[in-house]
C-alpha cells in the first residue's frame, strides 16, 4: 500500500512571495547546541564557560528578535510603497505570526539558559530525571524476582528438566536486572542507598529461595551466581562488608560469603578441596622459581581462598583497614607492606643459607616456624591470615624435602606437625605464638616501630582490651 508523506511543517513559517529575499539575521553560532567530542568522549564546558555563553546568547537573542520586528515593519512599508497599496491582511498576519514565534523562541531559550546559570536547578533536574530512570530499573528487579518466585512455587508440583532450564533462565534475567541497576547508580546522589539496599536484599532473598529447592535447581542457582561472581563481590559483598565494619558485629567475611551464596558445608568443603589442589600446584612452581616475593604471598592467599573470601581480600590491608585477632592487633595498615617485605627478605636469606649449608635441618625448621609466626602476627590480609601463614611454612619446608599434600587437612595442628617434620622445638614455637594471641595483648614489633607508632599501638590495644572485657562482662 502506498502512503503519501505528509508535508513537514517548518518554523518559522515561510514568508509570502512579496517578502522573499528579506530575512531576519540567523541565530548566533554560540546559541547552537552541538555535541563536541574529543578522543571519543563528550567534552563538557565548565560552569564559568556556561554562564558566559548564557549571558552572550540571551543578549544576541534579544537583538535578533528586535531586528526581526524592525525588519518586519520596514518590509510592510516597502511592500506598500512598491504596490501603491497597503499590505494585504494575509501578509500582515504572517508577519505577526513570525514576530510572535521569534519572541516565544527567545523566551524559551532564556528560560532554559537560567538553568545553566543555576547549578542547583541543573542538579535538581538531573536527580529527578535519574530517579525516574532508577525507579523503572528497581521495578524491573522486583518484577523479575516475583516471576522467579512464582516459577519456583509452580516447579514444586511439576518437576522437569525443562522447568529447571526455565528457572535458570529467569535467574539469569534477575541477575542481569540487578547488574543493570547497579551500573546506573550515581555515587554523587545520596538517594541511591535505596538501590543498594534492593540489590543486597534481593540477593539475600534469592539465597533463601535456593535453600528450599531440589539438587538440580540449587545447582542452577550456583551456576548463575558463579557467572555473576564479580558483580556479587563488587556490589553485594562490598556493601555487606561496610555494614559489618560499621556495626562491628565480629562476623567473619568467610561466613558472610557462605551465607550470601547459600552454600552448604559440603559445598564449602568442595571449594576448599579444589583450592587446596591448585595451591599445591602453585607451590611446586614457586619452589622451582626459587626466590619469594610479596606477590608470592598474595598469590598463595588468592588461590587458597577463591570462593571463600572476596578477591579484593587478597590485597594487603591499606587505608584505615585495621584488624584484631584474639587479644592482639595487626600491624598498622600503612606499615603492612614494609613489614611483609621484611618477612620476605628474611625468608630468602634463610633459603640462601640452606643452599650454602649454613643451617642445620633443625635450625631451618625452627626459623621457618618463626617466619610463620611473624606473618601471622602482622596479619597482612583482612581475613584468612592463619591459612596463608601456614602455606608460607609449607612453601619454605618444600625446599627441604617436604611434599605438600593435595588433599586438604582440616586439622591445623596436624598439618603444622607434619610440615615441621615433627620437630618438637619448632612446633613449640608455633604453639607459643597461639598462646600469645589468646592471652597476651600486643602486636608485631617489626622494623616500622618507633616511639610514635608504639604509642598508637598502646592506645589501640588498650581500647581493644577494654572492648574484650566489656563483651565478657555482658
Amino acid at each position: 500500500m502506498n502512503h503519501q508523506s505528509k508535508k513537514k511543517e517548518t518554523f518559522p513559517p515561510p514568508l509570502p512571495d512579496e517578502a522573499r529575499g528579506i530575512l531576519p539575521p540567523p541565530l548566533p553560532e554560540e546559541a547552537r547546541v552541538q555535541e563536541s567530542k574529543e578522543n571519543g568522549e563528550v567534552v563538557e564546558l565548565s560552569s564559568d564557560d556556561l554562564k558566559e555563553l548564557s549571558t552572550k546568547t540571551k543578549h544576541d537573542m534579544k537583538e535578533t528578535v528586535d531586528k526581526t520586528n524592525e525588519r518586519g515593519d520596514a518590509l510592510l512599508v516597502k511592500i506598500s510603497e512598491k504596490t501603491g497599496q497597503p499590505p494585504s491582511e494575509e501578509v500582515v498576519e504572517k508577519m505577526h505570526v513570525l514576530s510572535g514565534e521569534a519572541e516565544r523562541a527567545g523566551e524559551e531559550l532564556s528560560t532554559g539558559l537560567k538553568s545553566v546559570e543555576d547549578p542547583e536547578v541543573i542538579k535538581k533536574q538531573r536527580v529527578e530525571s535519574h530517579d525516574e530512570q532508577l525507579q523503572e530499573l528497581r521495578n524491573h528487579v522486583h518484577d523479575n524476582f516475583n516471576i522467579l518466585q512464582q516459577m519456583l512455587e509452580d516447579g514444586q508440583e511439576k518437576k522437569s528438566e525443562r522447568q529447571t532450564e526455565q528457572i535458570k533462565g529467569q535467574l539469569l534475567n534477575l541477575m542481569e536486572a540487578m547488574h543493570t541497576l547497579s551500573q546506573n547508580i550515581d555515587p554523587e546522589i545520596k538517594q541511591e542507598t535505596l538501590s543498594h539496599f534492593i540489590i543486597v536484599d534481593k540477593m539475600k532473598e534469592m539465597t533463601k529461595l535456593k535453600k528450599g529447592t531440589s539438587k538440580e535447581i540449587s545447582q542452577a542457582f550456583s551456576d548463575i551466581f558463579d557467572e555473576f561472581n564479580d558483580f556479587i563481590e563488587d556490589e553485594v559483598v562490598a556493601q555487606l562488608v561496610r555494614e559489618i565494619r560499621r556495626e562491628k558485629t565480629g562476623i567473619s567475611i568467610e561466613h558472610v560469603i557462605r551465607e550470601l551464596y547459600g552454600r552448604t558445608p559440603e559445598e564449602v568443603n568442595q571449594i576448599k578441596e579444589k583450592n587446596r589442589s591448585k595451591v599445591v600446584e602453585a607451590m611446586k612452581r614457586m619452589k622451582e622459581e626459587g626466590a619469594i616475593t610479596t606477590d608470592t604471598i598474595t598469590e598463595l592467599h588468592e588461590i587458597n581462598n577463591r570462593g571463600i573470601v572476596p578477591k579484593s581480600f587478597s590485597d594487603f590491608r591499606s587505608g584505615s583497614m585495621g584488624v584484631t585477632f584474639g587479644k592482639r592487633i595487626g600491624t598498622l595498615p600503612k606499615d603492612v607492606l614494609q613489614e611483609v617485605e621484611g618477612v620476605v627478605e628474611r625468608a630468602n636469606s634463610l633459603l640462601e643459607g640452606r643452599r650454602n649449608k649454613k643451617y642445620s635441618k633443625t635450625d631451618f625448621q625452627i626459623a621457618t616456624a618463626m617466619l610463620h609466626n611473624q606473618l601471622l602476627d602482622i596479619h597482612p590480609f583482612p581475613d584468612r591470615n592463619g591459612s596463608t601463614s601456614l602455606l608460607l611454612m609449607e612453601l619454605l619446608m618444600s625446599h627441604q624435602g617436604y611434599k605438600p599434600s593435595p588433599k586438604r587437612e582440616g586439622n591445623y595442628y596436624k598439618t603444622v606437625r607434619r610440615t615441621l617434620g615433627h620437630n618438637p622445638v619448632a612446633i613449640g614455637v608455633v604453639g607459643y605464638e597461639h598462646y600469645l594471641i589468646a592471652n597476651k595483648p600486643g602486636h608485631f614489633e617489626g622494623d616500622t616501630i618507633d616511639d610514635e607508632t608504639a604509642e598508637i599501638y598502646d592506645r589501640i590495644i588498650e581500647r581493644h582490651h577494654g572492648n574484650i572485657k566489656s563483651k565478657l562482662a555482658a
